[in-house]
């Protein structure tokens, strides 16, 4: 699983035209088939101008075996004429209604992590920045990573050091596995790790796993300048 800070899901592409009566009705049956499957994610999304809102509950899984559940809103541009598709994320919201925990950013900042240690909530995202721009003046070993505790109604940043790394799992979706959101009004543990290609009933991988092993080369910092 490769993750690519700041991006969203690709666009449908239409086939371009073609001469040839054979394609022609191929490229209408093709049109007819987005046509009905954008029918079911109309009905979850609500079109604002240029637009596009959604808003989700997602099941989150705890490092303790919990379970809770997340809200989720975001807003993203509508790109593509005549058939809008879904754009570069503009704003999104989570919020924890029992910690009343709320975070959110006007950039497509990806959320991976979401968890509670000792009482308090840990939230990690993927800035949206270059690795190379992220790690300057970052010891060697760094995760390309922000780390936040909500303590007593208050969000703090913390350092690496800081966060239990071994602790937080990639237990939510991020902006760019959107479809799943924008398909469904709910996500169970099951989809969460469908979108995030982790086996749907195996524990997800640890922060220490995703970013020493699996995206090592993507989201820790090589050197330090």
């Amino acid at each position: 699983m490769k993750i690519n800070p700041g991006t969203d899901a690709d666009p449908v592409r239409v086939p371009r035209k073609s001469k040839a009566e054979s394609s022609v009705r191929r490229r209408r049956g093709w049109r007819l088939t987005i046509a009905v499957a954008s029918i079911v994610p109309a009905l979850l999304m609500t079109g604002c101008g240029s637009k596009i809102e959604k808003r989700w509950v997602e099941e989150v899984r705890l490092h303790d075996g919990r379970t809770v559940t997340i809200d989720r809103y975001s807003q993203s541009a509508r790109t593509g004429f005549p058939n809008s598709t879904i754009g570069n994320v503009l704003y999104q919201e989570i919020r924890y209604a029992p910690a009343a925990f709320s975070w959110s950013s006007p950039a497509a900042e990806q959320p991976l992590a979401f968890d509670l240690v000792d009482g308090d909530v840990y939230f990690v995202t993927i800035p949206v920045q270059a690795l190379g721009i992220f790690c300057r003046g970052k010891p060697q070993g760094t995760y390309m990573a922000n780390f936040y505790r909500w303590k007593s109604g208050r969000m703090e940043k913390l350092n690496q050091q800081q966060a239990p790394v071994d602790r937080l799992h990639m237990n939510i979706t991020g902006v760019s596995r959107g479809p799943y959101s924008e398909q469904k009004a709910f996500l169970s543990v099951a989809d969460v790790n469908a979108a995030n290609h982790v086996s749907s009933y195996a524990a997800p991988p640890t922060l220490r796993e995703v970013f020493e092993k699996m995206q090592k080369e993507y989201l820790m910092c090589q050197s330090s300048d």
